[in-house]
């Protein structure tokens, strides 16, 4: 990532499981994209 990272955001990273809170929105999102080009 490129841009400020301020002191609350380096605290969030060290606590929260980032890939937790985006895998279940990027997995729905790669099935929707499958399914749009298997349509056409």
């Amino acid at each position: 990532m490129r841009g400020k990272n301020p002191f609350f955001s380096k605290m969030m990273g060290l606590f929260v499981d980032m890939h937790k809170l985006v895998a279940g929105d990027f997995q729905r999102g790669l099935a929707t994209l499958k399914a749009l080009v298997e349509a056409s």
